[in-house]
């Protein structure tokens, strides 16, 4: 597996894959957005991750890649892991090496926020070493050292 960088035209596919068999998806998701199909969090999870251009730092989008097939995406703004997914057949498989490809694109030392409700990603992440070092009733913050 490999993570290299994509374009914006190519990061909705990357989340149609991760997600295009997660049939759960919709009690871990952002309860303030009204979800009705899978086109509906390709497009608010593109559309949250855009928004990071309005800021000072680089936003950097890879697609995670098992031989020549996209599986999975990964973005960071700096040092924050700020979305993060892989294709539901892959998961359990493919986890650990996808959390390590992270970990060392980003050396190590980052921050990770999370809806309260995403207990999945929170527990894939203290899986692999990440630390809730905040939570409240909305939000969890993780930092890898």
């Amino acid at each position: 597996m490999i993570l290299k960088e994509i374009k914006y035209n190519e990061l909705k596919e990357a989340i149609r894959v991760s997600f295009a068999s997660d049939n759960d998806i919709k009690k871990f998701y952002d309860s303030s957005v009204s979800i009705n199909s899978l086109e509906d969090i390709v497009e608010d999870i593109y559309k949250k991750i855009t928004e990071y251009n309005n800021y000072d730092g680089r936003l950097i989008i890879k697609g995670a890649y098992y031989g020549e097939e996209l599986i999975g995406y990964v973005v960071v703004f700096n040092n924050l892991l700020i979305s993060f997914a892989m294709a539901v057949e892959y998961r359990k498989s493919k986890g650990t090496e996808f959390f390590e490809l992270i970990k060392s694109d980003l050396n190590s030392n980052f921050f990770c926020f999370l809806w309260s409700i995403n207990i999945r990603a929170r527990k894939f992440l203290e899986k692999h070493g990440m630390k809730t070092i905040f939570s409240d009733n909305r939000i969890i913050k993780l930092q890898c050292l």
